[in-house]
């Protein structure tokens, strides 16, 4: 739940945003602040995975937390 929208498949391997109408002002809000979702969740993947996980996450993106 802390995670939400963001989805989580196969242990970690998967991740995807699921759009809800419901997250446009947060979504606006982002993108106004020039703040992207994986950093937004960034605290509840780092519990969820870990920060090796959360590290590798943002070298993949191309983006440091």
């Amino acid at each position: 739940c802390h995670l939400f929208p963001v989805r989580i498949r196969n242990n970690g391997t998967e991740i995807h945003y699921e759009y809800f109408s419901e997250c446009d002002p947060a979504l606006s809000k982002g993108k106004k602040e020039n703040i992207d979702l994986h950093h937004f969740v960034s605290s509840p993947l780092e519990r969820a995975f870990g920060k090796e996980w959360t590290g590798h996450l943002n070298n993949i993106i191309g983006t440091e937390s």
